[in-house]
């Protein structure tokens, strides 16, 4: 009879321990807040999933990847009509030489003129050395030209001549009174040694505003 009794509450001591023991375990799996009161967070983990590429059969997996390629790449557009490329290079280098031409002031000293030698002709070179040595600025003059091109058209264009038509602003500045002048140049160049020179320059009637 002793024996029983011992035997039932060894039993019954197992039963509580184990029954301790889930009570313990459930209380932490349902438990949502930190000893600290902050809300405990079930961090997930997201794993990047990539679709497998599935290049059809038949199909060459290297010229696949070329065609994708050429597909990403930028191509400039480019000029292929060479009359097209000339005239907007004379354009151009009309443009830079009036601009360059018709900016100056009183102190300058005809720079203005004097950088642009290496771009004339020699007959056209010789006429403005001429001019600049022949010049005498008036010591008590303040004035300043700054000069835009606005437009630019080639009005004829051979092999060895060419005719350029540019519409120009100028921005004037006479002891401090402005003015705003637009006008147009007509400059003559000529191809020597396979370089275009500007041989002739040309003022058009200003028209003040």
């Amino acid at each position: 009879m002793e024996n029983r009794r011992k035997t039932l509450l060894i039993v019954l001591g197992g039963v509580v321990v184990v029954a301790l023991i889930a009570w313990f375990f459930v209380n932490r799996m349902t438990k949502t807040t930190d000893t600290d009161g902050s809300p405990i967070v079930n961090e997930e983990v997201v794993m990047d999933v990539f679709e497998p590429v599935v290049i059809e059969e038949g199909v060459d997996p290297n010229k696949l990847a070329q065609e994708v390629e050429e597909a990403n790449t930028i191509v400039a557009p480019t000029t292929s009509d060479p009359e097209t490329e000339l005239e907007v290079g004379l354009e151009g280098l009309t443009s830079s030489f009036v601009e360059r031409l018709g900016s100056y002031s009183s102190d300058a000293n005809y720079s203005n003129i004097k950088d642009l030698y290496p771009m004339m002709t020699p007959t056209y070179n010789a006429q403005m050395k001429k001019f600049v040595a022949d010049g005498q600025i008036d010591p008590n003059a303040n004035y300043s030209v700054v000069t835009k091109v606005l437009t630019a058209e080639v009005e004829d264009n051979f092999a060895t001549t060419a005719s350029v038509t540019v519409t120009l602003q100028k921005e004037k500045k006479d002891f401090g009174v402005k003015s705003r002048i637009y006008q147009k140049a007509f400059v003559d160049l000529e191809k020597i040694n396979d370089e275009w020179l500007v041989d002739k320059v040309t003022w058009g009637e200003e028209n003040v505003l």
